[in-house]
């Protein structure tokens, strides 16, 4: 073979070579940009699984951020900012000691009985010892609170929780808890001792309190989440599935971490469904 003729044939193969090593990185560059395309819409059909009636929840989710933002978050800011810190922790354990009994109920039905006999104890001390459970003497005794509920019962046993729910008013839901809600109410031996005495005002103000509590311990949180999240809808969802998915199979305090902004994120060919606490 001619010298010609060999440096035409180099020329060729390194041509070739060039071209197999240029369409290899484009594939490779196609297939890593095609897994992350299908990741967000595997991400976004969960979501659609997660949230079928998510038209209907947007819409009653509006209608709560009105009622939160001219009645609730007010009260709940009067509260956190006006009331004296030991007052709070006052009014904190005693909301805890009338839910004592609840979670001596779901103890049992969870066949916890180390749980069951701690919150039997934590109400027996804190009520005689700490001034009808304004002090938590059994916390400083080294029986520290848990929480337990017939929603996390139902998921003791394998209850899935269903679909996300917003109900007005209430706002995050899902079937698991509401059902879990409605047993607890009329089994609770706080309501049940309350409506014997006709005593119905304690129980709107437990839970006027429960309410105002709740919302002035995450105040922070909303926040947060308006001001960071593209779709505060999709943030609130995202922050209460974690917490019901980490709720307590253990008994003790829930932790949670907030919901990446990147989960709220999606290329300009990828637009949310709807685009939905």
């Amino acid at each position: 073979m001619s010298s010609g003729l060999l440096r035409c044939f180099c020329f060729i193969v390194y041509l070739g070579m060039m071209g197999a090593v240029g369409f290899s990185t484009s594939s490779d560059d196609s297939t890593d940009r095609y897994k992350g395309q299908q990741k967000k819409s595997d991400l976004y059909e969960d979501q659609l699984d997660d949230d079928p009636f998510e038209v209907i929840n947007r819409k009653i989710f509006a209608f709560n951020e009105v009622v939160d933002g001219v009645f609730i978050d007010p009260v709940a800011n009067m509260y956190r900012l006006g009331v004296p810190d030991d007052v709070q922790i006052i009014i904190g354990n005693v909301l805890q000691n009338t839910a004592e009994p609840l979670i001596f109920v779901n103890d049992c039905l969870q066949a916890k009985k180390n749980r069951a006999l701690e919150s039997f104890c934590r109400f027996f001390i804190n009520t005689v010892f700490g001034l009808l459970g304004t002090i938590d003497v059994a916390k400083h005794l080294g029986l520290e609170p848990h929480e337990e509920n017939f929603n996390t019962t139902l998921k003791y046993w394998g209850v899935p929780q269903g679909p996300y729910i917003v109900l007005p008013v209430l706002g995050s839901a899902n079937p698991r808890y509401i059902i879990g809600w409605v047993v607890d109410y009329f089994t609770d031996p706080f309501n049940i001792a309350a409506k014997q005495a006709d005593k119905d005002s304690l129980l709107y103000w437990r839970t006027s309190l429960q309410i105002v509590t709740t919302r002035a311990n995450i105040t922070e949180d909303i926040k947060n989440f308006r001001e960071n999240s593209l779709d505060f809808y999709a943030a609130m969802r995202s922050f209460y599935k974690q917490y019901m998915d980490a709720s307590h199979i253990g008994g003790g305090k829930v932790e949670y971490t907030s919901p990446s902004l990147d989960e709220f994120m999606f290329d300009d060919d990828m637009e949310p469904h709807d685009k939905k606490v």
